[in-house]
């Protein structure tokens, strides 16, 4: 097994080596790849690595070594499309040498159906620079896609536009702009056509090979989620997740690991993955770091866990020899034993992860299509406890009872990490309220309905509108003005409870929103508490100092509570906002004279 110290390449090739190793005599070789061995012109558009043997293969695992800025970015895991060929799929940069090997010295899970591993093959090829063309056209990229978009949408003409849109992706494959653009529409074409599959390529292409391309990457997506399929596949974290986000995710914890191996205190460190259906997944990270003096050979003590059903995989994706005991002292709680393959000397880092094959659905919770999820740990020692969560992009993160300590995005999956000093036998707990993020579509649809709600509360229809500011909410979760309408609606009905529920709701997503503070403060008033009353209505005021429903408010109760100084200032806010309030110009009056005897 390798060793490494702590860096961003921790986890690459997690999803790439899954057998064990074994050598043979006979072997299988590699007869053809693309690109060839030694290419010094490799064109950027080139969607996949092609590594073709000379036998039938044992499909069941594969070894594609290599680390670092020359080995390519993969999208995805590499697949057998037949028992001679795997292809990986990948997206390359202009002008870049690139390197990786068939098998490599440590790893060799290329194998034929009698396990006899495949002669380690290299392969090295440098991509052409950005612009180079292998072919020319007289038209530009935007009359090509107005071409192609008028015999798609106009002519009906499929097969034309689909040539239409591949010339674009052949002249202009390296803007991104024009690429994109080309390639979901070549997805729509396909999906006009009948054939989803086909259409699915195209849309999950555009997601993972364009994800700063944000406009065209949510119609994409939007298409996959109607087609019914998913961003996440199955598997486990790191098969899901992919090279590069365990990558990043791994560097932030390498850091993490730092910070403990320098106060010589244990890390651990807990992956929850949760996906577009909210089904979460588990795993995490850990390293060992030999503080002994001497080479750790068998039976050493990783961790502690309540999981006792789990798999650990080095570096290079290569399931460990572990041991996993129950503990003498403590119940449901289970150790584990690592027996390491090669020593682990005195002051050598190993970086290992685990996985759960195990998934769960989180709980809803309240309206709104939110989902609760709790992230909790104790190690038993002291040590530095981090909890990662990664969600898709846009996924809002609701309510947090513990800041996260950090957050990023790489390819599509917003990842929050929590990192927290934990002592022996405590619990780290931090409780999350997740949903979706809210489209465009029912943005817009939910400020419809809260107009129409609006309509409605004005003609005093109340229950209608009730029922409108309810739709406007199912369809926004994050609608504010719902929020308020829905309380005033309420409250105008005698349904005070409810109507205090929505104005809490409305004031949590907007503090000040004078509406709503208002609309608490009357509430408060007729249940008798005058002092909860002033509260709200001075929040409202200085939220918006021209609320006059709450400056009436505060009039009146200053003015029954003899303090008219005060019922003086707001009778003067008052007046500034409407200066022809015939109430408040007589309130003032009555409020200087009293304030004179």
């Amino acid at each position: 097994m390798k060793k490494s110290k702590l860096s961003i390449i921790l986890f690459v090739g997690i999803t790439l080596t899954f057998c064990t190793i074994s050598a043979y005599a006979s072997p299988p070789r590699v007869v053809k790849t693309i690109p060839e061995n030694g290419d010094q012109n490799v064109e950027t558009s080139l969607r996949q690595i092609r590594i073709e043997f000379d036998q039938d293969m044992s499909l069941g695992g594969y070894s594609v070594c290599g680390g670092g800025p020359k080995y390519p970015k993969t999208i995805g895991k590499p697949k057998w499309i037949n028992k001679r060929t795997l292809v990986m799929r990948v997206k390359l940069q202009p002008s870049h040498e690139y390197e990786l090997s068939v098998n490599c010295q440590s790893y060799r899970n290329f194998k034929n159906l009698k396990g006899e591993s495949a002669v380690i093959y290299p392969i090295k090829f440098k991509t052409n620079a950005a612009g180079e063309k292998v072919g020319t056209t007289t038209k530009s990229p935007s009359l090509l896609l107005q071409e192609g978009l008028y015999a798609e949408n106009t002519e009906g003409d499929l097969e034309k536009a689909i040539s239409l849109y591949e010339q674009v992706l052949e002249q202009y494959k390296d803007v991104e702009r024009l690429a994109a653009r080309a390639t979901y529409q070549l997805g729509m074409c396909y999906l006009k056509k009948g054939d989803k599959e086909k259409a699915a390529e195209y849309f999950d292409e555009v997601v993972n090979y364009y994800p700063e391309q944000t406009t065209v990457v949510k119609k994409a997506q939007s298409q996959l989620d109607k087609m019914g399929i998913s961003k996440v596949r199955q598997g486990n974290i790191f098969e899901i997740l992919g090279p590069e986000v365990c990558s990043y995710i791994g560097s932030k914890y390498g850091e993490v690991c730092a910070e403990a191996g320098m106060k010589q205190l244990y890390s651990n460190s807990h992956i929850y993955l949760v996906d577009n259906d909210f089904v979460l997944r588990g795993g995490g990270m850990g390293y060992v770091y030999n503080l002994t003096g001497k080479p750790i050979t068998e039976h050493h003590r990783l961790s502690g866990t309540s999981y006792p059903d789990q798999k650990l995989y080095s570096i290079s994706g290569d399931e460990m020899d572990i041991e996993i005991v129950p503990d003498e002292n403590r119940n449901n709680f289970y150790n584990v034993y690592w027996n390491p393959e090669k020593p682990l000397q005195p002051g050598e880092f190993f970086n290992y992860g685990w996985a759960l094959d195990g998934t769960k659905q989180l709980s809803t919770t309240g309206a709104g299509g939110k989902y609760s999820l709790t992230m909790q740990n104790n190690l038993g020692q002291y040590a530095y406890e981090t909890f990662f969560l990664a969600v898709p992009q846009g996924t809002v993160l609701s309510d947090q009872s513990e800041e996260y300590t950090g957050k990023g995005t790489v390819n599509n999956w917003d990842i929050y990490w929590w990192k927290k000093e934990v002592p022996p036998n405590t619990d780290h707990t931090v409780n999350l309220i997740l949903r979706k993020a809210v489209t465009i579509e029912s943005q817009k649809a939910a400020e419809n309905l809260a107009a129409e709600g609006w309509k409605l509360w004005g003609q005093r229809k109340l229950t209608e509108a009730e029922s409108k500011f309810k739709e406007a909410i199912a369809k926004n979760p994050e609608a504010e003005g719902a929020y308020q309408g829905l309380g005033w609606a309420q409250l105008n009905q005698g349904k005070k409870l409810n109507a205090k529920d929505s104005f809490e709701k409305c004031i949590k997503l907007n503090p000040q929103n004078s509406a709503a503070l208002n609309g608490l403060g009357w509430i408060a008033h007729g249940q008798g508490d005058i002092n909860e009353a002033i509260q709200w209505w001075e929040k409202a005021v200085e939220a918006q100092p021209g609320a006059t429903a709450s400056l009436s408010g505060l009039t009146q109760v200053y003015m029954e509570k003899k303090e008219y100084d005060k019922a003086i200032k707001y009778y003067e806010m008052w007046l500034k906002a409407e200066p022809d309030n015939k109430q408040a110009k007589e309130g003032l009056e009555k409020a200087k004279a009293s304030n004179k005897n």
